[in-house]
């Protein structure tokens, strides 16, 4: 007797075992494509949300920014001002305060003024800078971890501090000293 799959209804076989095996595999791919289905769903969903325009004066939203303009100067009679850096819309009076350009748009590391959100993804800042070394780091949690070993008073004593790295594989030596003990237990 020749089965035929129920699922994508293009093939058929005598054989129960091979209709099953082909069965599970039109269920897998039906379930990837309904998942990337839901997956671009999403992603359009959130771009358009980003879209979204709002009338600073009342809750009218719009992704339209031509209709935003003409809604501010119909319903609420103001001239409508635009930031040189992003796609906010206001009105005189609160686009005194909507000038954040020194607070949202300026980078506090460089004179970048504009997208801040992507300059600072694809900008590496040397922010911090270590007084007794002179090494410079991208961030104050790097800056900080540096400091606990550079800042220590050398001693002595062989101090064996290690530092494991996402990979763990990281053993440094701080304060370090030919030591015959490491020697002998072949630790470097």
């Amino acid at each position: 007797m020749k089965s035929s799959c129920h699922i994508c209804k293009k093939y058929s076989t005598t054989d129960v075992s091979h209709i099953r095996r082909h069965q599970l595999n039109c269920m897998k791919k039906k379930s990837i494509q309904e998942e990337k289905k839901k997956k671009q769903s999403e992603k359009k969903k959130n771009i358009q949300e980003e879209k979204i325009k709002m009338c600073c004066s009342c809750s009218f939203t719009t992704i339209n920014k031509k209709q935003l303009i003409k809604h501010m100067k119909v319903n609420h009679n103001k001239k409508v001002y635009k930031c040189d850096f992003c796609t906010s819309y206001k009105s005189s009076d609160s686009y005194n305060h909507h000038r954040h350009v020194s607070l949202c748009h300026k980078c506090k590391y460089c004179n970048f003024i504009g997208d801040l959100n992507s300059h600072m993804k694809n900008t590496n800042h040397t922010s911090k800078k270590c007084e007794k070394c002179e090494k410079k780091f991208p961030s104050t949690y790097y800056f900080n971890q540096h400091l606990n070993i550079c800042k220590q008073p050398p001693s002595n004593q062989c101090e064996v501090i290690t530092a494991i790295n996402k990979n763990f594989k990281i053993l440094r030596f701080t304060n370090f000293k030919e030591c015959e003990d490491l020697k002998k237990n072949n630790v470097y």
